[in-house]
């Protein structure tokens, strides 16, 4: 199944990957590591040097012991998963035989008596203190996907005090996490550590303000390391998106192959919404948006929704599945190469942006009942 995240995995991999250092410049490093079982498996793993070039392998071994060399250009932080042989796995162990090791040392020592996240670690001085950083996001992204699940689960236009109240818990859960970085951040604002929390905290779902703080209370020497400099940049690529920008007039084909231009919906609010065949979150967001949109259509309100499709025929076939043609569907079949999604630094689906009459973006990324908040409160 694809995921929403398909176009921000690489992004997301090449910032959380490879972080700043003191250690010298192409200094070899050695990951040993053991399974204190018998469990037959092997071991995939991953990591980003600060080149951009990911660098993974599957390895194997009958005396369940591993070793992983690369170059140490800075604390990086190698992704592994053990993935045991015998076909599928519970969910428990498939969630438990995963670690991330940040690696600052020429020699590690990894030894696992029963899980992966459950190891020992010897030879990296910043592993315990990364750890105990993840401790209290994790908590937090547990909180949230828990909350989401329940989200998903119910139709908001039959039960709207709920789908609010989830609204509100997330984003508690969202200031919360804020809050945690800022902390760490202002505590630690010359560790490597707090250089792999703002980029972890880089996402789609991050909240532009808060990410610049963030990045803004790190030590300048930080700021100006290769991958520090990469951070600003997509820092600064999200601009295009922020509240009050205009979005520049563009035009895309419809269905029939007819232009349809930005700039002739002016006077209207304008949800542009981005999305996919394959996306799908993106088409669990149709019932909703179809009820919305009945409510609102009349009142000065209009659906322009941007496929990053590459096949006309998925395109069309979903729309019309979904039942969704009532509003404007567009798309050039570029997929995420389309020029107004690179334009407004979409780097995940779905997500959509709101736009005041006069072309102004009021908000991005509202999905359900918080849609139809806003818009009630914009549209008398």
């Amino acid at each position: 199944m694809k995921s929403s995240f398909k176009i921000a995995q690489i992004a997301l991999l090449v910032l959380i990957s490879s972080i700043f250092s003191t250690a010298k410049s192409q200094d070899s490093f050695t990951v040993y590591i053991k399974r204190n079982s018998n469990q037959k498996g092997h071991l995939q793993y991953s990591y980003t040097s600060l080149d951009g070039v990911r660098h993974q392998d599957v390895l194997y071994s009958e005396t369940n012991e591993y070793h992983i060399k690369g170059k140490l250009e800075s604390p990086t932080l190698i992704n592994m998963r053990f993935v045991p042989s015998g076909g599928e796995v519970d969910y428990e162990t498939y969630r438990r035989e995963q670690y991330k090791l940040l690696v600052d040392g020429v020699l590690t020592y990894v030894d696992v008596s029963d899980y992966l996240d459950g190891a020992t670690v010897r030879g990296s001085a910043l592993q315990n203190e990364y750890l105990v950083y993840r401790r209290g996001i994790d908590g937090l992204h547990r909180k949230m996907q828990i909350i989401n699940m329940k989200k998903q689960k119910i139709d908001a236009s039959v039960h709207p005090d709920s789908a609010r109240f989830y609204e509100r818990s997330l984003d508690t859960l969202h200031i919360a996490e804020a809050e945690y970085l800022m902390e760490f951040i202002s505590k630690k604002p010359n560790s490597p550590l707090s250089l792999i929390a703002v980029s972890d905290y880089n996402r789609p779902s991050a909240i532009p303000k808060t990410l610049a703080q963030i990045f803004a209370a790190l030590d300048p020497k930080l700021q100006n390391t290769g991958t520090g400099k990469k951070l600003f940049s997509s820092i600064e690529e999200t601009a295009a998106a922020r509240e009050g920008n205009i979005v520049p007039n563009f035009g895309l084909p419809d269905v029939d192959g007819k232009l349809v231009e930005l700039d002739s919906f002016k006077g209207r609010y304008i949800l542009l919404d981005f999305w996919a065949s394959w996306c799908t979150p993106c088409r669990k967001e149709h019932p909703s948006m179809r009820k919305i949109y009945q409510n609102y259509k009349k009142r000065g309100f209009e659906i322009i929704s941007i496929s990053l499709d590459t096949s006309r025929d998925n395109w069309l076939k979903a729309i019309s599945e979904d039942q969704v043609g009532d509003w404007y569907h567009i798309s050039d079949l570029k997929g995420s190469k389309t020029t107004i999604a690179q334009a407004l630094n979409v780097k995940a689906i779905p997500f959509n942006v709101l736009l005041s009459p006069d072309g102004k973006i009021l908000a991005k990324n509202l999905h359900g009942i918080k849609l139809a908040d806003i818009l009630e409160k914009l549209i008398e």
